[in-house]
């Protein structure tokens, strides 16, 4: 018995490296640094209330707030992806029309979406992918985003940090900066 322990111990140092389930504080030093930013989105009296609303019916936020926050993309998101950062949008912004991205890879997982994000992973004319952040956290490789926005935070924060992560991990190379919005 002793033996055996003796072996399993003197491979844990070797093999340790190689393990694919590692603690983030185990590898943090060969991480890029993550940058986070958290934009508030001042509501008016209307959107506060229908904003209100949608959290005691348990629902999404309402069509007031997003026009706000919106508009807050419009000024400042945005100049983030014209300036080509590769970019994750995590959110309902699948309706937008921003091109060249790739399309909503979040409503069932299957093969192809594989093919999908190792497409946006390489090929630099594709500077944004859209998805949910319960999309997100579904063990994809996000590294060729440097930027990532979160639209709407669940309410469920370890969501969003398990989304964002798939973004800041092992192989990225760039500093990563996630944007979330948050109502005031």
């Amino acid at each position: 018995m002793k033996k055996i322990m003796d072996f399993t111990l003197g491979l844990t140092i070797p093999v340790g490296p190689f393990i694919s389930r590692r603690l983030k504080s185990d590898v943090m030093q060969q991480l890029v640094p993550k940058i986070q930013r958290v934009e508030y989105v001042i509501m008016d009296k209307e959107q506060d209330d229908a904003y209100k609303e949608a959290i005691q019916e348990y629902r999404a936020a309402s069509q007031a707030r997003i026009a706000k926050t919106l508009e807050v993309y419009s000024n400042s998101i945005l100049k983030v992806l014209l300036g080509k950062s590769p970019t994750i949008l995590f959110s309902f912004l699948c309706f937008l029309s921003v091109n060249p991205y790739l399309p909503n890879v979040s409503k069932s997982w299957r093969p192809q979406e594989q093919t999908m994000v190792n497409t946006f992973n390489n090929d630099t004319s594709i500077f944004a992918c859209l998805l949910s952040t319960r999309a997100g956290g579904q063990g994809l490789n996000l590294v060729g985003a440097d930027t990532v926005v979160i639209h709407d935070m669940d309410f469920n924060s370890q969501i969003d940090r398990q989304a964002e992560d798939h973004c800041h991990r092992i192989g990225q190379v760039k500093p990563v900066t996630i944007y979330m919005f948050a109502p005031l």
